[in-house]
């Protein structure tokens, strides 16, 4: 057909269509109420049934053989939403007549809802955003209400949705909320929610994964079809993978996102993953998902913690001491600290360990006194955190944790002081992790315990409540550093998160200075070192690991104090020395014992001290690492040379011989 022709007759069926859906609207209204004639509101003229017919012919697509089909379904929710306000109206409701709300669904006015959905939903905790930008949609749809009874176009309020954020946020009962208010609004059929993961799109084989999404969405017309972990579409998360490609293709092609779509779809996923999706895979996606329109669901506040937490432990029919809510919130703020925190599911974990715990104390406890426990039901601190007075405890641990350390006085007073900050401040219900370093910078050669000490760290910091945990990371500045350009930026943030509620120990920190390249660029060094400076002030990272940057005295100096960035974030400085005489002959002492010998050194001996004096003057001298190596060396030599009858036990002059050869080899 020629192209005039076609576009004449594209015309005349667009007027036909018009007049003839009021027409088949009238008629259905006048054979379905033929006993009792029935009123529109404002007349069959009027602007309510004309909006309902504009609709009407959206929603055939002006195909003339699907008219008639979709006048009789959608005349049927006009009668069924009248049949629904009357049973609940009184005697005086005039119940020949179809209104405005019967037409077109109830008015999109938030400040007027009563529907049971928008109440839960607006009673939710937390979610500020969320609840902004739900009421931002329902906004447009008002307008858009309004336009379309003046006979305007409506403007595009896309129903489909980005819901992006972390886990346990409630992304799930949103959608599910948000499906039955489009529903009560009539810009959905059904609202019913239908969950699935994105796996679950991504066939085998060239064609399996079309098949299958466009199989998924047609089963869900009229629905609300949430993708859980959407960024896994990503062809580029396992080497441009055909089939991932091929499942964001079908959703392009098959989702306009357009007024009068009769399905939603709701793409899920961490809020970094699905941006680099949406924004890669496929230039249609931003097109009907922006970005800019997603709802954010962000990791809940203390406060909307602590509210979950009591409307779970209510709904348990359970109760909890003031000191069982507060061990229970500080387990829940260090499990903050950790990559991937789980929101919601988060406080599920807390709540069920302390149940376990207070069942274990009800069974252990006197027959006569369960009565009590099971009337009370009260959930104590030791439930939620069977180490829940290690703060209050990590003072008198300082001497412990230290004891094999020798030489290293004025670095134990600095945690000493550290710990006794912690306990006063706890003991007082105030929050120490303000006024605690999480951020350090060791300086001293080599040998003389800057590992060691990082190490104790992690123990320390776990006993007061500030980690998550006492582990250690201990990582130099090569392995912050990739092979390519844009790479160590990745590696680097990598490393952070691994490090998350731990303490992060970079050795030979020194090495982050960097170098101009030949063509004035940054080095990988300087790209790991600013991702670093930047990364630290970021709410995904402040306070929420330890990190320790160690060298050298004079090139850890120079560092510093060429990059005023990476200093001011390691202000709390701890300066290493090497080891004085005495010190080295008491850890030599400690170290041969260590490993099951004993020994007549008093840890006073002279002639021991003069050696390590000459020692220690070396450039190449490795204090309590080269000590390590002489004790091994010792007690070896002493097995080589031990008799049946002969004690396992080293003298002054056997260690004095052993010295003498020192540097072996």
């Amino acid at each position: 057909m020629p192209d005039s022709l076609s576009h004449l007759h594209l015309e005349n069926v667009i007027t036909i269509t018009d007049e003839k859906v009021l027409e088949l609207i009238t008629r259905s209204v006048n054979k379905t109420f033929k006993k009792s004639p029935m009123k529109i509101e404002e007349g069959f003229k009027g602007p309510y049934i004309q909006a309902c017919a504009r609709r009407i012919l959206k929603k055939c697509s002006n195909d003339y053989e699907n008219l008639h089909r979709t006048v009789r379904s959608e005349m049927q929710k006009v009668y069924d939403r009248q049949l629904k306000r009357l049973a609940t109206s009184d005697d005086s409701t005039d119940k020949l007549l179809l209104t405005a709300d019967d037409l077109l669904g109830p008015l999109p006015d938030a400040s007027q809802f009563k529907m049971e959905e928008w109440v839960e939903l607006q009673s939710m905790i937390g979610l500020e955003k969320v609840k902004q930008s739900i009421q931002a949609l329902m906004d447009g749809l008002l307008i858009d209400y309004y336009r379309e009874l003046n006979g305007q176009k409506p403007l595009t309020v896309k129903l489909s949705r980005l819901f992006l954020g972390p886990p346990g946020t409630g992304k799930t009962t949103v959608a599910k909320l948000y499906g039955a208010i489009l529903a009560k609004l009539n810009l959905l059929s059904n609202g019913e929610l239908v969950c699935i993961n994105a796996n679950d799109l991504i066939g085998s084989y060239i064609g399996e994964s079309l098949a299958t999404t466009k199989a998924i969405i047609e089963n869900c017309q009229g629905k609300v079809l949430l993708i859980d972990e959407a960024y896994m579409l990503h062809a580029k998360r396992n080497n441009d993978c055909p089939f991932r490609q091929e499942v964001t293709d079908t959703i392009v092609g098959q989702i306009q996102n357009t007024p009068g779509e009769d399905i939603c779809v709701i793409m899920c996923g961490y809020k970094k993953e699905m941006e680099d999706y949406i924004r890669d895979a496929n230039p249609g996606l931003q097109r009907r998902f922006p970005l800019d329109e997603a709802f954010i669901f962000e990791d809940f506040d203390d406060k909307a913690l602590g509210e979950i937490l009591d409307l779970k432990v209510k709904k348990q029919d359970l109760k909890m001491t003031d000191d069982g809510r507060r061990a229970a919130m500080a387990v829940l703020k260090l499990a903050k600290q950790r990559l991937n925190f789980g929101n919601g599911g988060a406080v599920d974990n807390v709540l069920g360990e302390a149940v376990i715990n207070y069942r274990k104390r009800f069974s252990k406890s006197p027959v006569d006194q369960r009565a009590s426990y099971l009337k009370e039901g009260l959930l104590l601190d030791v439930d939620f955190d069977p180490d829940c007075k290690r703060a209050l405890e990590a003072e008198s641990e300082i001497d412990r944790l230290f004891e094999d350390m020798i030489g290293l006085e004025s670095q134990v007073d600095v945690f000493r002081g550290l710990s006794r900050r912690v306990k006063n401040m706890t003991g007082r219900n105030v929050d120490p992790k303000l006024y605690v370093p999480f951020s350090f910078v060791f300086k001293g050669p080599p040998g003389c315990g800057k590992t060691t000490v990082a190490r104790k760290i992690g123990q320390l910091y776990w006993s007061m409540g500030i980690l998550a945990t006492n582990e250690v990371v201990e990582v130099s500045v090569q392995d912050l550093i990739a092979a390519y350009v844009g790479q160590t930026i990745t590696k680097t943030r990598t490393l952070l998160e691994s490090a998350l509620g731990k303490v992060l120990f970079i050795d030979e920190a020194y090495r982050l200075a960097g170098e101009t390249t030949s063509d004035n660029s940054q080095s990988f060094a300087a790209e790991a070192r600013d991702e670093l400076v930047d990364a630290m002030t970021k709410p995904q990272f402040d306070g929420k690991l330890v990190i320790i940057l160690a060298g050298y005295t004079a090139p850890m100096e120079v560092t510093l104090s060429q990059n005023p960035g990476l200093a001011s974030r390691f202000p709390t400085h701890l300066q290493f020395q090497n080891l004085s005489p005495e010190a080295c002959v008491l850890l030599l002492k400690q170290r041969i014992e260590a490993l099951g010998v004993t020994t007549t050194l008093d840890g006073k001996e002279p002639d021991l001290q003069d050696k390590f004096k000459s020692l220690s003057a070396n450039e190449d001298w490795g204090n309590g690492r080269d000590i390590e190596s002489i004790a091994k060396e010792v007690v070896g030599q002493r097995f080589e040379t031990l008799k049946d009858e002969d004690k396992e036990e080293v003298t002054l002059d056997f260690v004095r011989g052993i010295l003498e050869k020192w540097p072996f080899g």
